[in-house]
């Protein structure tokens, strides 16, 4: 289950067809039986607002770092299953290349989150770190995977950054197994990069416009 709900409206079109259309069509079943059912929230609807941030504070040449807001993640599932959290960059294609490595030591555009465009210039970037986990109302360690669960690897210290191309979630202590839970809680900081002085237009507002999905990958 995904922390947001979109809804599409199709349109439809009536057109002329002959009389002679097509007398057969397929017809598909699909889908997945799983363990238990498992749900993701994030709290106060996982905003994060900067509220009104002045240009006048950004560095005068390179990136100026905005500051950081936190959400707290909360996976539940209706009986222990192993489970992963997924997340997605609604907003990938604004990614400032490089600016990660520019201002995090050890990160790359792997672990950036676009900040929406301003007509062609890209806003921003911005990371998200997970926090300390909790499983099943015990610590745990935290392990990712970028072949969707295949294998493993573990995450060192309390702070864990987050990518598109990577899933993550609980392990036992200085194991790389998924701990099967019921529930699983961490905080999600997310840190602001503003694109430098130079390319942003320095006249008017400015709008930060990121947006990521979080979902449930069931293991």
């Amino acid at each position: 289950m995904k922390h947001s709900i979109r809804v599409a409206a199709i349109a439809a079109a009536i057109i002329a067809t002959p009389a002679f259309a097509n007398e057969s069509t397929d017809l598909s079943v699909t889908g997945s039986f799983v363990p238990s059912a498992c749900q993701v929230s994030l709290s106060d609807g996982g905003r994060m607002n900067f509220g009104n941030v002045s240009m006048e504070t950004f560095n005068a040449t390179g990136y100026t770092a905005v500051g950081t807001r936190q959400v707290t993640l909360n996976l539940t599932c209706t009986s222990a299953a192993p489970v992963a959290v997924a997340i997605a960059d609604n907003r990938a294609s604004s990614v400032i290349p490089g600016l990660v490595a520019d201002r995090v030591a050890g990160r790359t555009d792997a672990d950036a989150f676009g900040l929406g465009t301003d007509g062609t210039v890209n806003v921003g970037t911005y990371t998200l770190t997970m926090g300390a986990l909790s499983a099943n109302g015990e610590t745990a360690g935290a392990i990712s995977s970028t072949d969707n669960g295949a294998s493993w690897v573990a995450s060192a210290g309390t702070t864990h950054y987050m990518g598109p191309t990577r899933i993550y979630t609980a392990a036992t202590a200085e194991t790389t197994t998924p701990l099967p839970v019921t529930s699983l809680t961490s905080q999600i900081e997310a840190t602001v990069y503003a694109n430098t002085l130079e390319a942003l237009p320095t006249n008017r507002r400015v709008d930060m416009d990121g947006s990521a999905t979080l979902s449930i990958v069931y293991l």
